[in-house]
């Protein structure tokens, strides 16, 4: 390639797919919910109270005055659009925890969803949405995803981390089909509000929230093996999943352990066609996370992202408002520019591809 050409090259979307838009007020939710649940008397708070966090759960400087971060919507155009140079975001409302009733909890995610549109998505077009689902009703879900599946903004479905069990369990094949059938990825977010959710890690409760944090991201290749070894891929070829919260850090070294445990025991597992970690190429992607672990040099970090797949693998998403933002200018400035395009904007085009706009995102 020459010099003419490398200048006339268009330049990459930027795409942050991890935001996290809020109410002003936890209460605000009532407004979207029918009058059957909008009285209730107790409405489940949008934070966690058994792991606090001690230097906060937001970053000071997006905390506007009393109102709860990222529910000013001026704000976070400025913050995360306008001053970090991102084309799009992908708005992902945190929910409220596991609500013991199904019904609630069903009619808490039909309120995210209509306050994303209304709020979000129809003022300004370079906002990209989530549809906020509860797998553990997979009636409700359904019902959920075939609402907003039209929408030509809504670009995925969000379920939490926490579960009551795995996620290729076969009850709920038919929140995954309804994802697959819409052509929309599945992605896995903690959720940082308490529930009736099982222990937070497979050895019981921490207790402190620097093991809770640690230990959370291996509830994301628990899930992952489950999809796989169930042959949800097998069933839905066309369904990605995007993990958050750290996975990528420990997913390398579990694939190969699954590798080498499915070659001698892949009679158990007769309708896998490849090896676990084809799947996870073709099936599986990563939301980056400013804690991710890797060396600091800017070459050692290139030979790390290239060894771990990240240029395939990678998704960007700065987590903006939490404690562990991580500013879209300078996340992984010193790669090569084939890996940083492709982590910041280009790994996120292909799995959106259906749903981005044709044309400039201007609002």
């Amino acid at each position: 390639m020459n010099g003419d050409e490398s200048v006339s090259a268009p330049r990459r979307l930027v795409i942050d797919a991890a935001v996290h838009p809020a109410f002003a007020r936890p209460d605000g939710i009532r407004e979207y919910m029918s009058s059957e649940w909008s009285t209730n008397l107790v409405l489940p708070a949008p934070w966690r109270f058994a792991y606090a966090n001690p230097v906060g759960d937001f970053r000071p400087e997006f905390t506007p005055g009393e109102d709860w971060p990222g529910s000013d919507r001026d704000a976070l155009r400025r913050h995360v659009l306008d001053d970090a140079n991102v084309d799009l975001a992908v708005l992902s409302p945190l929910g409220r925890g596991f609500i013991p009733d199904p019904e609630f909890y069903a009619a808490v995610n039909t309120a995210l969803n209509s306050w994303l549109a209304r709020e979000w998505l129809d003022i300004d077009r370079r906002f990209l949405g989530s549809i906020r689902v509860n797998p553990q009703e997979p009636v409700a879900a359904v019902r959920e995803i075939e609402r907003w599946a039209g929408h030509r903004q809504m670009v995925q479905v969000v379920v939490p981390l926490q579960s009551h069990r795995p996620y290729g369990d076969r009850t709920f094949l038919p929140v995954w089909e309804a994802a697959a059938t819409a052509g929309l990825p599945v992605a896995v977010h903690a959720e940082i509000a308490a529930g009736v959710d099982f222990w937070p890690t497979i050895l019981g409760y921490p207790e402190q929230f620097i093991d809770y944090a640690l230990m959370l991201s291996t509830s994301g290749v628990l899930h992952m093996a489950s999809l796989i070894s169930e042959g949800v891929f097998d069933r839905l070829p066309e369904l990605v999943f995007v993990f958050g919260d750290g996975a990528f850090d420990i997913h390398l070294p579990f694939l190969w352990r699954m590798d080498k445990d499915y070659r001698p025991f892949k009679i158990e597992l007769a309708w896998l066609q490849s090896t676990p970690s084809d799947y996870m190429n073709r099936h599986i992607r990563f939301l980056t996370h400013s804690r991710t672990e890797g060396p600091r040099d800017a070459g050692d970090l290139a030979e790390f992202i290239d060894i771990w797949g990240g240029e395939r693998l990678l998704v960007f998403g700065s987590g903006y408002p939490h404690w562990d933002y991580a500013d879209p200018g300078a996340a992984y400035a010193t790669l090569p520019a084939v890996q940083r395009d492709a982590i910041m904007g280009g790994n996120a085009e292909q799995l959106f591809a259906r749903r981005l706009p044709a044309g400039p995102a201007d609002a």
